[in-house]
């Protein structure tokens, strides 16, 4: 998620920018300035002088500085309210994934490769009502990354049946192809069934 979504305006990190150019001009004008200065010995020339030729740049990332220890504190500052937001959040993504997705999750039994075809026994629960046809969608429970779709292609008492029609993930492809049909389904590979068919 970007830091945009996250922060305000006043706790973004401040970024970087090139000196102005007005400011780049007048230091290199005040440097050849002092070059020319009469009597005045070379050396004192460059100490002076080059100090002022970067001092658009000094400048500049010492404003940085100082804008970032400002940032620093205002977080710091800030951590409590930040942190009670996310546990909030936290809390209202845990009743949503309770109420809407996870009574409509669906254990894997065990999954094969027969015919040219990937196929995937789900346990029944007979209260989501899913009939054939219908589509389920297979994912990764850790970061929720899809792993491929699935039809209904025959409903039982204690299981559906569904065949891969897209998107499956080759990883867990290529397993089932070498080990034939296999019940170790790893437990963060669940199915979802998706009432719209989307």
């Amino acid at each position: 998620m970007k830091e945009e979504k996250i922060f305000p305006r006043s706790l973004k990190w401040p970024r970087w920018k090139y000196p102005s150019i007005w400011l780049t001009v007048t230091s290199f004008i005040l440097t050849f300035i002092i070059f020319f200065i009469p009597n005045l010995e070379k050396k004192y020339c460059f100490i002076i002088g080059i100090p002022l030729l970067i001092s658009s740049i000094l400048i500049q990332t010492f404003l940085w500085i100082i804008k970032t220890f400002v940032v620093i504190f205002k977080r710091i500052s800030c951590y409590s309210n930040l942190y009670n937001k996310y546990q909030m959040f936290k809390e209202f993504c845990s009743i949503l994934w309770k109420y809407i997705i996870e009574d409509r999750l669906l254990e894997i039994d065990w999954a094969t490769y027969q015919g040219d075809k990937f196929i995937i026994a789900l346990k029944n629960r007979s209260k989501l009502n899913i009939k054939k046809g219908n589509k389920i969608s297979v994912f990764d429970k850790r970061d929720t990354v899809p792993m491929g779709q699935f039809e209904i292609t025959e409903v039982r008492d204690d299981k559906y049946y569904a065949i891969g029609i897209k998107n499956i993930d080759p990883v867990w492809l290529g397993y089932v192809k070498r080990v034939g049909e296999t019940r170790a389904v790893p437990y963060y590979i669940t199915a979802i069934y998706l009432p719209s068919g989307e």
